[in-house]
């Protein structure tokens, strides 16, 4: 089970392009999952998809979906608010909508519908 403890350093073991930004900032970061995820993966989930980095994206995708099935609940809570949320409120969401859904896992494609209601 991922715990939330561990969060930023899941994402960083996972996602190796995410290390520096994280050490530069560790101050800021350490004990903020929350705000490295949003601040810094998210930004980084929008330019692979602008960048229409499909392995990349499916590589994150599976990323998100094993937090929310694997993580305990504060990580899937994690997951949730700081991508699921950031995201489907990002300016650009609608254009990559069908992108995203049809990347998503049945957890996280279900807490983008649920961001709809």
């Amino acid at each position: 089970m991922m715990e939330y403890t561990n969060a930023n350093r899941v994402l960083i073991d996972t996602f190796h392009e995410m290390e520096n930004i994280y050490n530069n900032h560790i101050e800021e970061y350490r004990d903020l999952p929350y705000a490295f995820y949003e601040s810094e993966f998210v930004p980084f989930i929008m330019t692979q998809l602008q960048l229409n980095n499909l392995p990349m994206l499916s590589k994150i995708f599976g990323f998100i979906e094993r937090l929310f099935s694997d993580g305990d609940e504060m990580t899937a809570n994690l997951a949730e608010v700081a991508i699921v949320e950031s995201l489907f409120f990002e300016n650009d969401y609608s254009k990559y909508e069908n992108m995203i859904l049809s990347l998503c896992g049945e957890k996280t494609r279900k807490s983008f519908e649920d961001c709809s209601i």
